[in-house]
């Protein structure tokens, strides 16, 4: 089979047939990249969009219109700044993602620090937001360009080993029913909000199924979070109880929220424990009013 086979299928001619003869032209010339394209196009338009996949697939592997490679690994972290009271920041977290084989994505709520490293070599893509969008935008943000497997959600302010981000993806693949694992947890009493049991890192040995994963350093399974539909409740920012979000979601979708023993990222605890000014959308930010807003919110959602 030297040419290429055109088959025309007539308004409410039967596909059968011809679709028999697409295929044995194209058994003829298995090596023919170019027919299993042109089979693929007929089958779509034959109404029969799994083979045509299936199709395309054996174009790609034969050379012809193949797709290209996307990223397996996708690292997102929205930065607010340098983050003036911790030891750690943005530029070394981007030093110590320096050998990760995936994609790194920046979500910059700063003009100042989005001037300074717009242009860093380990930053694959980014956003840039003329103000504070908040932490569940900013993962919306985020997750809307990753293209991974596996997305890590990691905050700008921390020291990270790629070896315990690899200890997180695996538990993500192997824990049952998993759309998130991060690595520390709480346990709460849900119609209170309030602490039942802390799980911090270094304390427990074997993965647990948790209320609350830390929101600081987390893996998502992105195959499940895209399949049932999951984003962050853009309500709730710019900050508090966007992990129990998380948790009402994976549950409502048939999944689990888990803490992992994972060693090799630490974090010292900012905002959330201390009451520094935070402007979302150039407003100042009452740390108490959302608080209290975003608890009452998640509430509502858990007695429905």
């Amino acid at each position: 089979m030297t040419g290429v086979t055109h088959f025309t299928l007539r308004e409410g001619e039967d596909a059968g047939p011809l679709m028999t003869g697409a295929r044995r032209a194209i058994a003829g010339a298995p090596g023919d990249s170019m027919h299993w394209y042109n089979l693929s196009l007929f089958q779509w338009a034959s109404g029969l969009h799994r083979d045509a996949a299936r199709a395309m697939a054996r174009a790609g592997a034969a050379g012809y219109a193949a797709e290209a490679p996307r990223p397996k690994r996708s690292v997102v972290i929205p930065v607010l700044d340098y983050s003036p009271n911790s030891p750690y920041d943005i530029v070394g977290l981007l030093a110590d993602l320096e050998g990760f084989e995936g994609e790194v994505i920046c979500i910059f709520n700063s003009a100042e620090v989005f001037a300074d490293l717009r242009e860093h070599p380990r930053i694959d893509k980014f956003s840039f937001n003329k103000h504070n969008v908040g932490v569940a935008r900013s993962w919306n943000i985020g997750l809307n360009q990753a293209e991974g497997d596996v997305i890590f959600v990691l905050n700008a302010d921390l020291k990270v080993s790629l070896a315990a981000l690899d200890e997180l993806e695996r538990y993500l693949f192997t824990l049952p029913n998993a759309l998130a694992v991060g690595m520390a947890g709480e346990m709460y009493d849900m119609r209170r909000l309030k602490i039942r049991t802390t799980h911090y890192t270094g304390t427990f040995s074997a993965p647990l199924a948790v209320d609350k994963v830390s929101g600081y350093a987390f893996a998502l399974h992105a195959t499940r979070l895209h399949d049932a539909g999951i984003s962050f409740d853009p309500r709730l920012s710019p900050f508090f109880c966007e992990e129990f979000d998380l948790l009402l979601k994976a549950h409502a979708a048939g999944f689990e929220v888990y803490a992992a023993p994972v060693a090799g990222i630490e974090h010292v605890p900012g905002i959330s424990a201390a009451d520094r000014p935070i402007y979302c959308f150039g407003r100042k930010a009452d740390r108490m009013r959302v608080l209290i807003r975003n608890a009452n919110l998640i509430l509502d959602r858990a007695e429905r």
